[in-house]
């Protein structure tokens, strides 16, 4: 992310183009950054976390359905995730027992 600045002459030279189209795209996606973190945090308020964690898990399927893996293989990187969620949230609550119990 904080590269562009170094890349944009040789894309300026690569496609002749000015600093202000070279640079345009990278503003655009900063800004859609900035524009779907608002977006995604006022849907976690008001529908949960459910809903505002359900978009990138549908875009992820449909990311691997686009690069040729097919919708199953997207599926299977969602249950790995899903999987690793539940052990970090495990070892963290078992770390938190631990500590509580330690300082009686």
């Amino acid at each position: 992310m904080w590269s562009v600045p170094i890349a944009l002459p040789f894309v300026e030279a690569d496609f002749g183009s000015t600093r202000g189209k070279a640079s345009l795209p990278y503003t655009l996606v900063m800004t859609d950054f900035a524009l779907g973190g608002i977006a995604m945090g006022r849907l976690w308020d008001r529908f949960g976390l459910a809903v505002a964690m359900a978009m990138p898990q549908v875009q992820i399927v449909a990311y691997c359905g686009d690069l040729g893996y097919g919708p199953a293989r997207g599926a299977e990187i969602l249950l790995a995730m899903l999987g690793f969620g539940i052990v970090s949230r495990s070892i963290s609550r078992q770390r938190r027992w631990a500590s509580a119990s330690a300082s009686r």
